[in-house]
């Protein structure tokens, strides 16, 4: 329980825009989970870690906590949570540019998540499609996709995807020159940003 809560005020820590108190609180929840010998748990947290060290751009140190996050999640035989971890990787690739590695690791993120009936998983593997086509210069493709998700998103009740996709299908009709869609999704995105208190998104979406 301990560990749990710790790693839950880390993710709180980390949408508020505190990265470095999210690294501390989930190293202690890591801690815990390794006394234990809680896979799940330990590869749960591996896979913060790596959002915690992307936000401050120590991508050595994103690297190695999403390998690890995909090999403790591997070894507890559930599809979800290499889902999990793939997307983790994903999004680090996408970071890079690395355009090929993330759609593989996509892909593998949708099947497994299809496979053990998590439409949350699914949604937020095509929050990341619509990334990867933006990068790859498909606007009107990464529209269709965020919006997708979107909608997948508000059905689930899931805030944060929700405002993800919003942001995307912003960023994406903006690259279209649709002006008006552009800034009524970044509106959308915004606000939900807002009520969640996620400085740290709200403030790389001003960007």
């Amino acid at each position: 329980m301990a560990a749990r809560a710790s790693n839950n005020l880390a993710s709180v820590a980390h949408l508020a825009g505190r990265p470095e108190l999210a690294l501390s609180l989930y190293r202690n929840a890591m801690l815990s989970y390794q006394r234990l010998g809680d896979r799940r748990g330990t590869a749960e947290t591996y896979h913060n870690l790596g959002l915690a060290f992307r936000q401050l751009g120590l991508w050595a140190d994103a690297d190695r906590a999403t390998d690890e996050a995909v090999r403790h999640a591997a070894s507890t035989g559930q599809p979800v949570l290499v889902a999990l971890a793939a997307t983790g990787r994903a999004e680090l690739h996408l970071e890079r540019g690395e355009w090929e590695l993330a759609s593989t690791e996509i892909e593998r993120a949708t099947r497994l998540a299809a496979e053990g009936r998590d439409p949350a998983g699914v949604a937020e593997a095509g929050r990341l499609r619509a990334l990867l086509r933006l990068g790859q210069g498909d606007a009107r493709g990464a529209v269709e996709e965020a919006l997708r998700a979107y909608s997948s998103a508000q059905a689930l009740g899931s805030a944060l995807l929700e405002a993800e996709c919003a942001g995307v299908a912003a960023r994406a009709f903006r690259v279209l020159g649709d002006a008006a869609s552009a800034a009524r999704w970044r509106e959308e995105a915004a606000a939900g940003l807002r009520r969640l208190g996620a400085k740290g998104l709200l403030e790389r979406l001003e960007e």
